[in-house]
């Protein structure tokens, strides 16, 4: 095989791979300073949403929220629990101490590699990440888990419970590989749990990561689960792949390779763990001034 024919195979099996597979949110930018861009002016979209989701949290929340956008569209993709998802991505939206200011902490992975970065940024930020939707979901948690949250946030530990290996389908409990979900799922059972006061070695974030996991799972999370189609789960499972790719099912049992039904993180199942295991004070969809489910791109000029 030619060196032309080699990378077009490599294009068309990228291509074929990667395209069901929705986009949690990513960027091929460096984390960006505690500061509101001047690049979102009163008169974009970004910065109508932003000014929805600063009302609201205003008005809601006392210091931080969890908020999560639609990344990608899930219509043709099958799911369980549920089985009709349309959020892809989830961050916290926090009060700075430093400031007063509501900012948005996340995970992103980086340029559809394996590899995420932590992200922090002003809220029309979050709005400009290629959204399928300008629509959002807010979950407010009470107020004693809040205050847990922002001391985790403005700690080490938002950075101890990130895994940098980035899968869109990461496994839940086994370690391996963290999306987007999974570390905001790491940041709530931190807080709940107040582990952090225990675990002092700082040098083995791992182990950390799995305490937290053994946590939530015992606290009773359940994973969602996307059926993966039997091409791309053979794809995703081979060492020999000859290129960087965002989804993964290496770190999957053989039951699920045989189902091909995956248990990851999904905005869908943080939302319902907070329900199961916090007194909630609101939660709610927010949607773009056109109404519900319009593409971002009939929406933008």
């Amino acid at each position: 095989m030619t060196l032309k024919n080699k990378k077009a195979w490599a294009f068309l099996m990228g291509f074929l791979l990667t395209l069901p597979i929705w986009s949690s949110g990513n960027s091929c930018e460096e984390p960006t300073p505690l500061e509101y861009s001047p690049e979102y002016g009163p008169e974009s979209q970004q910065y109508a949403m932003a000014k929805k989701l600063s009302d609201y949290l205003e008005e809601n929340a006392w210091k931080a929220a969890i908020v999560s956008r639609a990344g990608g569209d899930l219509s043709s993709e099958k799911f369980l629990y549920p089985a009709k998802q349309k959020y892809t991505h989830a961050g916290i939206a926090w009060k700075s101490s430093e400031d007063g200011q509501w900012y948005f902490k996340h995970l992103l992975n980086i340029c559809s590699s394996k590899e995420s970065s932590i992200f922090v940024q002003g809220l029309p930020q979050f709005f400009d990440d290629s959204p399928y939707y300008f629509d959002f979901h807010v979950v407010v948690p009470s107020r004693q888990l809040q205050e847990r949250i922002v001391s985790v946030l403005e700690s080490d530990v938002s950075s101890l419970v990130h895994n940098p290996s980035y899968s869109k389908i990461a496994h839940p409990y086994r370690g391996q590989y963290q999306n987007s979900n999974a570390w905001v799922l790491n940041i709530i059972g931190a807080a709940q749990s107040k582990i952090e006061v225990l675990y002092k070695d700082r040098e083995n974030p791992a182990l950390f990561q799995m305490a937290i996991a053994h946590y939530y799972r015992n606290q009773g999370f359940r994973p969602s689960q996307a059926q993966v189609g039997r091409f791309r789960a053979f794809l995703a499972n081979n060492a020999f792949y000859p290129f960087p790719t965002s989804a993964t099912t290496r770190d999957h049992s053989e039951e699920e390779h045989r189902t091909r039904w995956f248990k990851f993180v999904s905005a869908e199942s943080l939302h319902h763990y907070l329900d199961h295991t916090d007194e909630v004070i609101d939660q709610r969809e927010i949607c773009h001034d056109s109404g519900c489910n319009i593409p971002t791109e009939e929406l933008l000029p």
